[in-house]
């Protein structure tokens, strides 16, 4: 979703700071839901590797198409399905390293591919961690699945920085959550709301000459009402369509017909 924002730094302008106003894309994935994801992953990951884990959570961004390219590059996905959604952990090619490092007690490698072992030891922990998505998907219906990064059609970012025991990334992609839908009005609500209705009378009622001889204050006997065509009206729009007539001593409208107008219709 855009939102507005003001670009830094400021522009001086006649002695005054002025920043440009300008819209940008950000994210309507709750923090929240990101600091729960985190407290998962590093709980989780303390479990497997039996040592204490530190990291960082940064704030949920909707990255650009070339930034998604830039995250995707060498990375391997671990796509998570759920019952709300779906996510997919982005773990880069020295990142997996260092994991698979971890693991087995050495120090991690960088620069080269991960050999089958490590790759498993990888995979694996991306099924471990695949239960702590669930603020982003529900509940799992199955374990990860690897799937190629030019399939991904996530919008959403945000990636968890550990400290500790090793310094590495671990990113976490997902689609932007629908916006909740605010409850409609009942027809209760509108009990108490007063409505101005007027009845007007068919065409050809009211004699043509009839017309230049009103004057404010006048008074227009109508004569006519019984078994006339009239429409009921409010605020200017034509609602329902009856007879006129008397009742009970009274000028009434009998409705025999409802009429549903919509904006812009005659």
């Amino acid at each position: 979703m855009r939102h507005l924002s003001f670009e830094a730094p400021a522009l001086l302008t006649n002695g005054r700071r002025v920043r440009r106003a300008r819209f940008v894309e950000r994210s309507l994935l709750p923090v929240a839901a990101a600091c729960v994801v985190a407290n998962g992953v590093r709980e989780r990951l303390a479990s497997l590797l039996s040592t204490a884990v530190e990291l960082r959570v940064f704030a949920p961004v909707v990255p650009a198409r070339d930034v998604w390219r830039r995250l995707y590059d060498g990375a391997r996905l671990y796509r998570v399905r759920g019952t709300l959604g779906e996510a997919a952990l982005v773990i880069g090619t020295d990142d997996a390293l260092a994991l698979a490092a971890i693991a087995f007690g050495e120090s991690p490698g960088r620069g080269r591919p991960a050999s089958p072992i490590e790759r498993e030891v990888v995979s694996r922990i991306a099924r471990a961690l695949a239960g702590t998505l669930g603020a982003l998907t529900g509940t799992c219906d199955g374990p990860p699945v690897e799937m190629p990064s030019e399939a991904a059609a996530f919008t959403t970012f945000f990636e968890l920085a550990l400290e500790r025991p090793v310094p590495l990334r671990l990113g976490i992609a997902t689609r932007e959550p629908a916006p909740a839908s605010a409850g409609g009005l009942r027809p209760a609500d509108l009990a108490e709301v007063d409505l101005d209705l007027s009845v007007r009378l068919a065409p050809g009622c009211l004699a043509p000459i009839a017309l230049g001889s009103l004057r404010p204050g006048a008074c227009l006997p109508i004569t006519t009402l019984a078994g006339e065509t009239a429409e009921l009206c409010a605020r200017g729009r034509t609602i329902a369509r009856g007879v006129g007539g008397v009742r009970n001593g009274r000028y009434a409208l009998r409705l025999d017909e409802a009429v549903l107008t919509t904006r812009g219709s005659a």
